[in-house]
């Protein structure tokens, strides 16, 4: 190429490039950027039950209705014929938002209670769990009744008694736990 196209494609993509600057000096426009911060209070959590333990021991000799032996001292003793209620108390008192509960048996088998021990009802390991709903501000008594068989069958094989346990010693524990109802739009 020649010295002479050189300096037209210089002179040429100078004025390009000045015609850019321009057309940009004339296009201008005003740009702003803003920035905001929401908020919002968050609602309290306060569920509560008996204890501050989820886990919740239930004794048999002190909540027991029916059939318990009381010996010339007063103390109690349960054994198989002998039936009572657990009660656990529920509180959604402190909460700002309704509370789904669920109460289940927790870990049947190493329980010190009963192998026939019965939940409700049914048999301990089958026991359905107990679910329902706390509205804010609401405290709820919910009530298990337990019952200990006097006579399961002809081929009992001596499940209706724990050898070497104490009255003391027999105890049911359950599991309680609260989760957040989900809020529903309108």
């Amino acid at each position: 190429m020649s010295k002479k196209k050189k300096t037209l494609v210089a002179v040429f993509a100078l004025l390009v490039i000045a015609a850019l600057g321009l057309a940009g000096a004339v296009y201008a426009k005003y740009i702003a950027s803003f920035s905001a911060t929401g908020s919002a209070q968050v609602a309290k959590w306060a569920f509560e039950s008996d204890n501050a333990e989820s886990e919740l021991k239930c004794s048999l000799t002190g909540t027991y209705k029916t059939g318990a032996i009381k010996t010339d001292t007063g103390k109690v003793y349960i054994a198989p014929g002998t039936a009572g209620t657990c009660v656990i108390e529920l509180k959604n008192t402190s909460s700002e938002v309704s509370v789904d509960y669920t109460i289940s048996a927790d870990d049947v088998t190493n329980w010190s209670a009963p192998q026939n021990l019965k939940l409700n009802g049914v048999a301990a390991a089958s026991f359905t769990d107990v679910t329902g709903t706390l509205a804010i501000g609401e405290t709820k008594q919910v009530t298990i009744n337990w019952e200990w068989p006097y006579y399961t069958s002809d081929t009992d094989d001596g499940e209706d008694t724990i050898d070497g346990k104490a009255a003391d010693d027999m105890s049911i524990k359950f599991l309680v736990k609260g989760v957040q109802t989900k809020p529903t739009t309108d």
